[in-house]
């Protein structure tokens, strides 16, 4: 682990639309409030070309997660009121990271999503990979926008216009309240909040980053997002009908979705992508399934599981073990199964949940089966956790039951070995 005193992510290319920027993300301490969720970022444009600071957006942040002593784990601390609204990373930081972004862009040959660290005066690059999504900006017509004032304006995760009914969700156990085509104003989703996601038109959130739940999630799902509002559940709580515009990172009282009507780009229906390298996809929403499939694509890389066990709504082990294992077998084989179904003859690669406890905690039943962890990123989680509990909540094999004209392997959380089915 690196003791950072700042840490973040970094996108050499916005994967909001904006690929003419790089795009840095900055808490104090370490990075995992950052990823879920729990702490809202600094974020840095540093154009592209110039290497010139092109905006900063700067947050108050009230704690940070630090490294426990000689101790193991991580532990929470207040961060004195006079350094809480500090600017995170210098100008010459910002610009040094999006220096360092472009090297390894053009050492890997394509736009990164990097996790780095500070220590001192030491920068640190823990991780870079290829960035999954990336949306093209909406070119919007401007028109009579000068008469409206922004009820929000933060940061876009994805872009997307839309109005609709605004829909306040305190917790995951409200999300039943979402109809189709609601707006969810919420302070930070979770995995449980998936199955309303699908319902929804846009997601705006107080807290959270690009790299967030609800920013990965909302672009999938092709949904407009906006993080980091600070208090878009209060400004908005009062308001009965709202237009998103995930694009700018605004939001407006009322439905103005015709003046913002995005221009239309004819894309050739026929158009074929020769690669050297296959083209995988990663996927998790079974109704995203036919869509994507129906695109010039290989197969799906990386298939996770969170989503189809989050539309259960219940803890896996509690259906174990209130004998309804069958249930819970039948259902991720029916949703693996669309899947495998869309993508046939092209490969599946399944990837079994690592079983994070925050994630699986709020579901009903989860506070049963699932501890309290400070950071569990770095917790109970992934094969250790299969091996400790081999006759539990492992037992379920529905890969045995779906498409067998597909091929499917199976990839397990911290293990690089892939098994053919």
């Amino acid at each position: 682990m690196v003791p950072a005193d700042v840490s973040g992510v970094m996108f050499t290319v916005d994967p909001a639309g904006n690929s003419d920027e790089i795009l840095t993300e900055a808490i104090l301490g370490l990075g995992e409030p950052l990823v879920s969720g729990n702490l809202s970022p600094d974020a840095y444009s540093v154009n592209r070309q110039d290497l010139k600071i092109v905006r900063r957006g700067l947050v108050t942040q009230p704690w940070l997660l630090t490294r426990n002593g000689n101790r193991s784990g991580s532990r929470e601390i207040l961060i004195p009121k006079s350094r809480q609204n500090m600017q995170k990373l210098s100008d010459k930081q910002a610009i040094a990271l999006a220096e360092m972004g472009l090297r390894l862009e053009n050492h890997y040959g394509r736009p990164q999503d990097v996790e780095w660290a500070v220590v001192g005066d030491r920068l640190n690059i823990v991780q870079s990979r290829p960035i999954t999504t990336t949306q093209a900006p909406d070119a919007s017509s401007n028109e009579g926008l000068e008469t409206l004032n922004a009820l929000v304006s933060r940061a876009s995760a994805s872009p997307g216009i839309v109005a609709g009914t605004v829909r306040i969700i305190n917790d995951a156990a409200q999300v039943d309240q979402v109809l189709k085509g609601d707006i969810i104003v919420t302070e930070m989703t979770t995995p449980d909040f998936v199955p309303a996601m699908k319902r929804a038109a846009a997601i705006v959130t107080d807290r959270g980053g690009r790299t967030c739940h609800a920013a990965i999630v909302s672009r999938e799902m092709g949904l407009p997002c906006i993080v980091v509002t600070i208090d878009g559940t209060k400004k908005l709580r009062d308001i009965p009908v709202a237009t998103v515009d995930g694009g700018a990172g605004e939001v407006y009282e009322g439905d103005h979705q015709t003046k913002l009507v995005p221009q239309v780009t004819e894309i050739p229906t026929d158009a074929n992508l020769t690669t050297k390298t296959k083209l995988n996809v990663s996927l998790a929403d079974p109704d995203s399934a036919q869509r994507v499939a129906a695109m010039c694509v290989d197969g799906v890389g990386l298939l996770r599981v969170e989503f189809m066990i989050a539309h259960l709504g219940e803890h896996p082990r509690s259906m174990l073990e209130s004998g309804r294992g069958e249930e819970y077998n039948r259902h991720l084989a029916h949703e693996l199964e669309r899947f495998a179904t869309a993508f046939q003859p092209r490969p599946v690669v399944y990837w079994f949940s690592d079983f994070k406890t925050n994630e699986y905690r709020n579901l009903k039943g989860g506070e049963s089966y699932e501890p309290f962890e400070e950071n569990p990123m770095i917790g109970y989680r992934g094969c250790a956790r299969y091996i400790a509990e081999p006759d539990s909540l492992w037992r379920s094999k529905p890969s045995s039951e779906f498409a067998q004209n597909t091929p499917t392997w199976a990839q397990w959380s911290h293990s690089c070995e892939l098994c053919p089915n």
